[in-house]
């Protein structure tokens, strides 16, 4: 298996218009699509949606006249590469295997000018009243414009390389026009060059007999991962890339070298085998590049316009005399850089299914992606292959190296290239010290725990939305008991928030009726304990430090989790191998932080009348 990279550009004739999703000057009623420099570009979407439509017209010429030719991709082919959707039932699309960036404006020599369109009313055929449009359009009519862009694939040989570029060439000279307002001319596509495909062939340099490594994340295009929903068709990038994603990407690699060839399934047969056993971190943002970033506790308040950290504090308190404020009521983000986290540009991107018959946009297909603008950010992750036997370790790690030294295709909802490099266990650093388990702090020796990643540590089944402070307490003691009984839980700082939704119940939903989403405690949850048993308590956090929380007993009862460890991942996506309860232990900031003039405060028991 190779990745091949095709160098491509475009020629087009002004004018020329791709519709941006973000507002223009004032008065603009459709602006020009940008990426975050400000460069004019044509989207990756429209570029995939072009060449679909041009290979389809294609092969269903060629099925009429009952021909082919190997310039053209057979159907099931345009599905492979391009993708294909779900049925609706089994949730199996098909992602695609040809990734396409945004195509950059090489010629920078743009205007300021503005074109104006109105619409006449069919029967008097006069003007409409306020039916007149304002058009940025930079470009002139005849202007010659070149864009150019990248698009990777995976294939068995440089043979299959050359003919995958053959028919990307084909499809886009088939393409007339790019962009909008076709029927009056703009984006005529005047000419296209595609270059022959730069190969990449798998490497495996690093020491084979090592257990762990530390792996750097690149992603070349603006992407979006783990999305929450703010509303039904928008979807907002979380920022961290989890270990879920990144085994995601990396189990659909080994899916296509399974489709392509027989005999590349025999080169990564052992990885295949023992894939449950590999355990990614999350890999977070950096604001420099080889130190990664901490989470900030929820320990964390600010008063009097500083910040203090009031996780060894017995109990409520004033500080300074002034209430302190939690990160939920902050009007900022707090000292996050201080914590090794970088300021990332976001974008919001709307799309829209295309009629194939009409060309015309769907109803009611209408959504939109806030998307992570990458830019030179590094997001720094780990592998672990503890769990793989030690007589196929060393074949797992040269097979994983070969893997993603080919890079990591396929990131999130836009289907992001990252570019990967792996780097010996020890080369990333913390932001700042994470294990701190030689002693306690404070004046009662005490180990503060801070989630890195969310865990789970809690049911719904016994904690709904009539459930208070003291169901909580005692959901969260149950849990830590039965993890460990060297630590005695005397008080946290936590916020829980539910995961589920259609799909992830039909993946793993567990029958019987009943729907239960995850109950997750959130990462930067501070968890302060008394220590009743000094040795077993460095040897439990140093395991959980190493390999994330477990999940209790009682939760994979209530979860319907089975097997052993390496296949909890068939009935929930929240296990550590996926990256989730990675943990912190004894965080210098909750002693640095603490505040020096407190005050107890005895809060007030409520009555009902």
């Amino acid at each position: 298996m190779i990745r091949a990279d095709i160098d491509i550009e475009l020629v087009l004739q002004g004018p020329f218009l791709t519709k941006s999703s973000a507002p223009g000057d004032w008065g603009l009623d459709e602006v020009i699509a940008r990426d975050g420099s400000g460069t004019p570009i044509i989207p990756a979407t429209l570029i995939t949606g072009k060449l679909r439509q041009s290979w389809e017209e294609m092969a269903d010429l060629l099925q009429v006249r009952h021909e082919s030719s190997p310039l053209v991709p057979e159907p099931t082919d345009i599905g492979d590469l391009l993708g294909r959707p779900s049925d609706g039932k089994t949730w199996d699309a098909h992602r695609k295997r040809l990734q396409l960036e945004d195509f950059k404006l090489q010629n920078q020599d743009v205007t300021d000018d503005i074109r104006y369109r109105i619409r006449l009313d069919p029967e008097r055929g006069a003007v409409e009243e306020r039916a007149q449009l304002m058009l940025e359009s930079p470009f002139a009519s005849g202007q010659r414009l070149i864009f150019a862009g990248n698009a990777r694939f995976l294939c068995r040989d440089e043979q299959e390389a050359k003919n995958i570029t053959d028919q990307i060439e084909t499809g886009l000279k088939w393409t007339t026009q790019m962009g909008a307002l076709r029927g009056i001319g703009f984006g005529r596509l005047v000419d296209v060059t595609v270059k022959a495909p730069a190969v990449t062939k798998p490497s495996a340099d690093l020491p084979l007999d090592s257990v762990a490594f530390d792996l750097v994340l690149k992603p070349q295009s603006p992407f979006c991962v783990d999305a929450s929903t703010p509303s039904d068709n928008t979807f907002k990038s979380a920022e961290v890339i989890s270990g879920a994603t990144i085994l995601g990407c990396l189990a659909r690699m080994l899916e296509t070298m399974s489709d392509n060839d027989q005999t590349q399934q025999d080169d990564y047969m052992q990885l295949r085998h023992h894939f449950s056993r590999l355990r990614v971190q999350h890999a977070f943002p950096a604001r420099e590049c080889m130190k990664r970033p901490v989470v900030m506790p929820l320990s964390l308040v600010q008063a009097g316009g500083k910040t203090y950290d009031i996780a060894l504090e017995p109990g409520p308190c004033l500080i300074d005399g002034e209430a302190p404020r939690f990160m939920v009521d902050w009007k900022d983000e707090g000292p996050r850089e201080q914590f090794g986290w970088p300021r990332l540009q976001r974008e919001l991107r709307v799309r829209t299914a295309i009629d194939s018959e009409r060309l015309r946009a769907e109803d009611e297909k209408l959504f939109s992606y806030e998307l992570i603008e990458p830019d030179d950010t590094c997001w720094l992750s780990r592998l672990s292959l503890d769990d793989v036997p030690e007589e196929d370790r060393a074949r797992v790690n040269r097979q994983l190296q070969s893997l993603l030294s080919l890079g990591l295709p396929g990131l999130g909802k836009t289907k992001a290239v990252a570019h990967t490099i792996l780097l010996p266990s020890g080369k990333l650093r913390p932001a700042m010290a994470v294990d701190r388990t030689g002693a306690g702090l404070g004046e009662d020796r005490l180990i503060c725990l801070t989630l890195q990643t969310d865990a789970l540590l809690c049911s719904p089944q016994n904690l709904d939305e009539t459930a208070g402070a003291e169901e909580l307490t005692e959901a969260y003691r149950e849990t830590w008991e039965a993890l460990t009984p060297a630590l005695s839980l005397e008080r946290f700082f936590a916020r829980q928030r539910l995961a589920g939704g259609e799909y992830l119940a039909r993946r793993f939903g567990r029958g019987g009726g009943k729907y239960y989403p995850w109950l997750l405690t959130t990462s930067g949850s501070v968890f302060v304990f008394k220590v009743t048993n000094w040795p077993r308590a460095k040897k439990d956090l140093h395991q959980w430090l190493r390999c994330g929380l477990p999940i209790a007993g009682h939760l994979k009862t209530a979860y319907g989790i089975q097997g052993d460890p390496w296949d909890h991942w068939r009935y929930c996506p929240y296990v550590p191998a996926n990256g989730y309860g990675e943990i912190a232990v004894n965080l210098d900031v909750h002693e640095r932080w603490r505040p020096e003039n407190t005050e107890p405060v005895h809060p007030v028991e409520e009555t009902t009348p």
